[in-house]
């Protein structure tokens, strides 16, 4: 999604001190139009995590998906979300659970992280950003990358994501079959 700030307002607020760095960091990456949603198989947001909430700039993007959620396009599908937080404990569990249940309004699938990535009980030496709901990195603000732990969870998390998006898409396909070999 496009930035929603001014430069000031980054510097100001975030205490960016080489904004030019900063977006230099951010330059390859592309903004997402609504319609490119609807074909996706799948749709991992990302936002940073301000006051418990997720950021306004994904707020809006959100608000924006209301001619998507009248006609019902992303209903059905698979998601998940991650985020970067000034610190460990920058309320993103709140942050997960208000934002679940917008995309539970949409009638979006949300694929919480899975149990099944065991490094997460054995890594004990930097902040982890690891919960049930997803990946949250404590990054400061915009100062650090996030660990190499926390990309490897957010790496795993999105292979698990497209794996259960994979199965979805067969499965709907498969019903769909029966459904036209039954004449229904």
């Amino acid at each position: 999604m496009p930035e929603t700030l001014t430069d000031k307002q980054m510097q100001d607020a975030w205490g960016i001190a080489d904004l030019k760095a900063y977006k230099d960091r951010l330059k390859d990456i592309a903004v997402v139009k609504n319609e490119e949603l609807v074909d996706a198989d799948a749709i991992i947001f990302g936002t940073g995590v301000i006051s418990s909430l997720i950021a306004p700039q994904m707020n809006e993007f959100i608000n924006s998906l209301g001619d998507l959620w009248f006609e019902n396009k992303l209903l059905g599908k698979p998601c998940t979300m991650f985020g970067s937080a000034s610190n460990q404990h920058g309320g993103a569990e709140i942050m997960f659970l208000s934002f679940i249940s917008t995309v539970l309004c949409h009638g979006m699938i949300y694929i919480g992280f899975p149990p099944s990535f065991k490094l997460q009980q054995t890594k004990y030496d930097e902040p982890q950003g690891v919960s049930n709901f997803g990946v949250v990195s404590a990054t400061g603000y915009a100062e650090r990358d996030p660990p190499l732990f926390d990309k490897e969870a957010l790496k795993f998390h999105a292979c698990y994501v497209a794996e259960k998006a994979a199965m979805l898409k067969a499965g709907a396909k498969v019903v769909a079959k029966k459904i036209e070999k039954a004449g229904v």
